[in-house]
């Protein structure tokens, strides 16, 4: 989720990880990767267009980059392992 100074919900929020990622087929004895953010995102000009993206550590081992209106950054997510 992500709201803007009116606390209204900004427009392409909520977004979400990729269920592909931590899904049965992912999962075994040595991986059990989870759905759902790890940690507090963290903002950054990715893309060097003079807007903050939002980074996230996910617990499907894959870090998530979006714009500020929800898109997925151009190569992200990234595997983090």
């Amino acid at each position: 989720y992500a709201w803007n100074a009116q606390g209204q919900l900004l427009t392409g929020f909520p977004v979400q990880t990729n269920p592909t990622f931590s899904g049965p087929s992912a999962a075994n004895q040595d991986n059990r990767v989870l759905p759902g953010i790890a940690s507090a995102p963290a903002l950054a000009d990715l893309t060097g267009n003079g807007s903050l993206d939002v980074v996230a550590a996910s617990e499907d081992s894959h870090v998530y980059a979006w714009g500020p209106t929800g898109q997925a950054v151009p190569g992200w997510p990234a595997n983090a392992m």
